[in-house]
This record gives structure tokens, sequence and C-alpha cells, in this order.
């Protein structure tokens, strides 16, 4: 197929789950193969489909994937292909491999040259060379007053400080006037506005200036610093986002892999500038997600087990980037591709999956949980279950139980399993909250029956910056394609969209 991992559920808009979308050009090339142990099979050459154009239009032809583009001539591109070998009733996939980066490109004579995934640019057309030059937008930065930018998400209820720094400060010569704050919300309407404080007479204050009101709405709100002279004309000014987001009391996020914590990235942050308990646990290893570019050849045990290594660190660097320590998150070490083999066929410790790829049926790695965790359903649930004990959750963050990607779907069905037996044995409190990101495309198991309730965090700029570069320190999953696609300081998004799984309680076995 096009590049189309073999546990991720093939996509086709408007068409049944089942159905799959004949651009991913999946096809046999040889049923009913017998292959001895420690023998070789040779498939003779054949046609294996038709090369399609996938840049630009992943999502509606993958599901997910980079932006849309809109060529009338698709450019050529570089793409490579996949190919796996599965045992007759296609249940447990044996082996696969990628084939060289091959150029895709139509009949005739386009210039451009198209750049595989290990650059950063699909094509040097992408390249900037002036949004760069401008971050923050005019009059949000002074020349005269600098305000810190460390903390700008609140809850209703918080005291909002400001630490106002004059540059090139001389006491002698100190901006005359006091300093007036203003408040306005996202619609431009003021709020909240006074003088406060004294003149300045240091270099750097620290003034309490409003204090969110606890019926405030969630959104974006613009605190601006002004320093107002004669006949009330400012005479240094600065201004600074806020965001205020409901929150709860304690927080758990649960992904599938290192990198999906990215989804809740503004969750986090919010949590870690309010001192919310707050704690990341990453099921799988990722150690198979492009590894082989990684090396630059096909991965075997030894290979994936250095890159799931590889993967655990970018995500402790990610975290740590937005304000949360390394004891902070915890790593399980499942294998990558394989929790659904793990939830349905694979269900007691003595009979774990066994990893083709990383050649065990248990976590190898030591940086984990539970070294040598079972590669089974019981034992992950246990674990599961353990974790919400210590840590105790208002809210469980996860991803989306329709997720076509199985190791998404399915840490979703462990978690959700292990609060269901908790509940039963009163080891739960009734109250707790699940949350579920966006789904980016459903398919390959049927829909859940759950019902959602949609919400959003707000994230101010710093925040959203903050998110937007933590992206780029997932270097092994196109970290360098997202810093060169980087935004300015107006196009980064402001809201995270989630759901909140109103009936979680209400469905238990309805994946068995």
């Amino acid at each position: 197929s096009n590049a189309n991992y073999p546990w991720i559920a093939t996509y086709a808009p408007g068409k049944k789950p089942e159905e799959v979308n004949p651009e991913l050009a999946l096809r046999t090339l040889r049923d009913g193969l017998t292959i001895p142990a420690r023998g070789t099979v040779t498939i003779p050459m054949m046609s294996a489909g038709t090369a399609a154009f996938l840049q630009g239009q992943q999502v509606a032809v993958l599901g997910a994937g980079g932006p849309a583009r809109h060529f009338k001539t698709p450019p050529p591109e570089v793409d490579h292909y996949t190919v796996a070998l599965w045992d007759s009733g296609r249940s447990v996939l044996y082996d696969m491999q990628f084939s060289p980066f091959a150029v895709v490109r139509s009949p005739g004579s386009d210039p451009r040259k198209p750049y595989s995934y290990n650059f950063t640019h699909p094509y040097n057309s992408d390249i900037d060379f002036t949004k760069y030059r401008e971050f923050y937008p005019p009059g949000e930065m002074s020349p005269l007053v600098q305000l810190a930018r460390n903390k700008t998400l609140y809850r209703p209820g918080d005291n909002v400080e400001l630490t106002a720094t004059q540059r090139n400060f001389k006491k002698d010569k100190a901006l005359p006037g006091l300093p007036h704050v203003e408040i306005t919300d996202s619609n431009g309407k003021t709020i909240y506005s006074a003088d406060f404080g004294d003149q300045i007479v240091a270099e750097t204050t620290t003034s309490r200036v409003w204090t969110v009101p606890k019926d405030a709405q969630p959104g974006l709100y613009k605190v601006a610093l002004s320093y107002l002279g004669a006949h009330e004309t400012p005479v240094g000014s600065s201004s600074l986002e806020i965001a205020v987001n409901e929150l709860p009391s304690s927080i758990l996020v649960f992904c599938p892999h290192e990198d999906d914590e990215h989804a809740y990235a503004g969750l986090i942050r919010a949590a870690v500038e309010a001192r919310i308990p707050i704690h990341v646990i990453v099921f799988t290893g990722g150690d198979v997600g492009a590894c082989e570019r990684y090396y630059s050849k096909p991965c075997g045990p030894n290979e994936a087990r250095e890159f799931g290594m590889v993967r655990m660190e970018e995500t402790s660097e990610a975290l740590e980037h937005i304000g949360l320590a390394r004891d902070k998150l915890t790593f399980l070490g499942l294998p990558d591709g394989g929790s659904e083999e793990i939830w349905f066929r694979h269900q007691t410790s003595s009979n774990p999956f066994f990893s083709v790829y990383l050649a065990v049926d248990h976590a190898p790695y030591e940086n984990i949980l539970k070294p040598n965790l079972p590669y089974a359903r019981d034992a992950v649930i246990e674990t599961v279950k353990e974790l919400i004990t210590e840590y105790k959750p208002a809210l469980i963050a996860l991803p989306h139980p329709d997720e076509r990607h199985v190791d998404h779907r399915t840490a979703t069905w462990f978690v959700v399993k292990a609060a269901d037996e908790m509940l039963k044995t009163h080891n739960l409190d009734p109250a707790t909250v699940i949350w579920a990101d966006m789904a980016y495309g459903s398919g390959g198991y049927k829909p859940a029956p759950y019902h959602f309730e949609p919400l959003k965090i707000y994230l101010s700029g710093e925040a959203a910056a903050l998110k937007e570069e933590m992206g780029w320190l997932y270097q092994s999953q196109d970290g360098n394609i997202n810093e060169g696609m980087r935004k300015t300081f107006r196009e980064i998004p402001r809201e995270e969209d989630h759901l909140r799984i109103t009936d979680w309680q209400e469905h238990e076995g309805w994946n068995e």
C-alpha cells in the first residue's frame, strides 16, 4: 500500500469502515504463501498497483496528515510503499518493510524538485523568508516596558500578577506617571480598568493587577499595561494575552505513543501553571513508527528497541519544554501496533502477545514503570488500575475510542475497562470525568456507543507558542517539517477541541 501502517484502518470518505480507499492502492501480491522455518520464498516481479499523489491530500485519502494543497496539476512528490506479511487469517502481522523512496510525478516538465520526510520542507517554495522575522505583532512588545510571560493561563478566581521590567532603567529617568492596567475580552470590550501602585522606582516590579471573577467565561483576555504621563498620554505600554479555563483538581493523561501527548499540551500547560497535580502515561514504546527512517534501513529488534528509547526521550524533552517535570511522566513499554492483538487475543499473562519487531512478549525497556511487563490484557489493565489508584485523578484524558489507529482506540478501551472494574469494587469515584481527544479519523471497528459533549481548552499566545515549539522536538516524527511550517504569534491556534464522554460508565462490554 501507499505507506499505510497495517494497524491503521484504511480510510474511505463517505464509505463504510470496511471499504478500503482505492487511493491507498492496497493489493494482495501473493495469497496462500508457504514459508518453511528459516526458509526463503521469492515472489516474482509483478505490478503492485498505480502510484497516486498523496501530498496535500493526506487527510482526504488517509484520514490524517499534512495541510491540504490545491494544485491544478500536482507537483512531483516523494513517497514510499509498505509490504506486509500476514498469517492466513490476517490476524498476525509477521513482518513489514518499506520500499526505498520513489519520486511520483506526472508526465511533463514540472521544474520543482520534491524532498522526502528527511528534509525540512517538501518543496523549496515552502521556505518562508518573511513571516519568521515577526513573531509578536506590532504593539505587543514595548521598547520601554517588558512583561514576564511565564504565566498566562488562569482559572476563575485566580489573581493575575504582572512582572514589568523597564528597559535601560535609571532611577533618575524612570517612566513618569502611574501604571495603568486595562483588561479586555476576546471581543475587545473593556471589562476592567484601573490605576495601581506607585511610580516605578525599581527596574523590575511585580504587582497584582486583577482577580479573575469566579463567574468569568472561559476564553481569551488581553491585559494592557501602560504608564500615563501628562493629560493621560501613554509614555510606555505593553500587553499580554491570557486565557481562562475551568480546570479539575487533578489530571491523568493516557497516551498511545510518544508524541500523542501533544493533543493535550494546552491542558497540561494549564495544569502546570495552576500547580494542579497532573501525570502523563504513555502506553507503547512507539518503536516501529518511522524506525526505518531514523536508521535509514529496515529495523530489526535491536534497532526497534533503541528507537523506542529515542522516542521516549523526545517525549520527555517535549513535556519539559511546556513545564512538566520528568517525574510526572511514566512509560509502560507496550509494543507499537500491538494493542488490539493484546486486547482481543492475548488476555492473560500466560498467553502474552509476541512482538515480531521487538522479538519479545514482554516490555524490554529499563526506563519504564514495570520492566518485563507481559504483553497481555490482564497485566495492562491491572497496571492502569494501580496508576489510577495512585494518582486519584478527577479527570482522565484519553484518545478517542473510535480512532483508526488500533493503539489509539485500544488505549481508551484499556483505561475505561479498568475504570469500570474499579467502580464495581468501589475503588473509583463515580464522579470521575473522562475526556477524549477529537478523532482525526474513525474506522477499523464498530463505533463506540458513548455520548460526547464538545469542550475547549483556551491557550494564550505564549502557551500556544510553547505547544508549537513542542512539536519541533519530535524529530523522529517529522519535527523538522513542523519547524519548517512554523506559524507566527497571530497564526497559532488558541484552542484545543476535546470531548467529554458523558456516559462512559454505562456501556461495559460493548467492545468485547
